[in-house]
């Protein structure tokens, strides 16, 4: 979710929900709501019951914000995702409900109410729950957090609960958030919300950093993830061989 890549486009306010579709069309209507107005992911239903979804979105001066419900499933930024919509932003998931499993970069984190995790857009990431759920997802464009956060790329799948002191802060703003959000009409009043709630996230985001340095088992995750992308990206070019895969492409990152 690389700097030179294509920004996401502005979040616009709406609301959708499964509800009133017929069942066989709610799982594409779905995966079409969250792709258009949030992250390109691939879905997977998980159980034999009936799928039932919904998802508020609401901006707020460069602030993305969004509230989902849904059965249990899998969502999945694939590399053939990130290929259709390579969007440079940053994905923070906090349970209202239920609970999730958040994995990226060799990481996993289970998630319960209160808890958040952050999954970085720019790379694949899964996450999946085995019961109902609701969570409050914030974007936030990547450029806003790189040359700030250092070792941006060890934070993600990290369940943030355990490892910050300011992360129920965060929980507390952002879990009132999307219920007032959507009533906001003042534009200075939403300027204000919006710069207080980045600050807050990145001073979050610079407690973790500072909260010790990467093992090297997450150099070595960051190393094989880094070369699995690199092979799957360009599996079909006869050229390629370990000493091409061994250089830098263009859109290589150095921030951890």
């Amino acid at each position: 979710m690389l700097l030179e890549a294509t920004k996401a486009a502005s979040m616009q306010p709406c609301f959708a929900s499964t509800a009133s579709l017929p069942p066989r069309e709610r799982f594409d209507f779905w995966h079409d709501v969250v792709c258009r107005n949030l992250v390109d992911l691939d879905y997977r239903l998980l159980g034999e019951g009936q799928f039932d979804a919904s998802f508020h979105c609401t901006p707020i001066n460069g602030l993305d914000l969004g509230r989902i419900k849904a059965s249990p499933h899998v969502a999945q930024r694939s590399t053939a995702g990130i290929s259709r919509a390579d969007s440079s932003v940053l994905v923070f998931n906090f349970v209202l409900s239920g609970s999730l499993v958040t994995e990226q970069d060799g990481r996993s984190a289970q998630l319960k109410l209160g808890d958040g995790a952050l999954c970085d857009a720019t790379r694949p990431y899964k996450l999946s729950s085995h019961e109902p759920f609701e969570i409050a997802c914030i974007r936030v464009p990547r450029e806003q957090c790189v040359g700030r956060i250092p070792h941006l790329n060890r934070l993600s799948a990290c369940n943030l609960s355990e490892r910050s002191e300011l992360a129920p802060m965060v929980f507390g703003y952002v879990s009132h958030l999307v219920d007032r959000a959507p009533h906001l009409t003042s534009r200075a009043a939403g300027l204000k919300i919006s710069q207080n709630f980045k600050d807050l996230l990145l001073a979050l985001l610079a407690e973790l950093a500072d909260s010790g340095p990467p093992s090297l088992t997450e150099y070595r995750s960051l190393a094989l993830m880094r070369v699995k992308e690199t092979v799957e990206r360009n599996v079909h070019d006869p050229d390629l061989t370990p000493a091409a895969r061994s250089q830098p492409s263009s859109n290589c990152r150095h921030d951890i």
